[in-house]
Formats: C-alpha cells, structure tokens, sequence
C-alpha cells in the first residue's frame, strides 16, 4: 500500500480537481480496457487480409497457395479465430 501524508502538489499539476485523481485513473483504465481488444480484433483482421492476399498471389505447384488444402484450412482456422463472435 503507498500513502501519500502531507504531500503538496503545485496548482498547476493538479489534473482534474482536488481530490478527482482517482476518478481520472478509472477512467483512463476504462478507456484502456476497450481500446486495448479493439485494436488487437482489427489487428487480426489486418493480418487475416495480409494473409489472404499472399495465399492469392503466391503459386506454388502451378496453383496458388491458398487454393491448396493446407493453407486454404489454415486461413481458414484465422478467420475463425480473428472473428470477435467466435465461441
């Protein structure tokens, strides 16, 4: 546990109000708490597309690589995973 006794904070770095400090560390934690697994769902989504591109665009064995039943599963398994619905 930290206490603060007797501390004294110049007015000027005094953020919202005397005594609101804890109020603006919740809700900078409530912020985090959203915009931390929205970004990692549109980062999946991101690599998804890259993924699917590459698979489009790389031939291998006179097909491209997304046409063949390995990778074509394996994009597949991402888009399962990468979608926020999933169960």
């Amino acid at each position: 546990m930290v206490r603060f006794t007797n501390v004294r904070v110049p007015r000027e770095n005094i953020i919202l109000a005397e005594g609101k400090g804890l109020r603006v560390a919740l809700t900078t934690l409530n912020t985090g708490r959203l915009t931390l697994p929205a970004a990692c769902v549109g980062l999946a989504k991101r690599c998804l597309a890259a993924s699917q591109a590459w698979a489009n665009e790389r031939v291998q064995w006179g097909a491209a690589i997304g046409k063949h039943a390995a990778i074509a599963d394996k994009i597949a398994r991402m888009a399962r995973k990468s979608s926020p619905w999933r169960r």
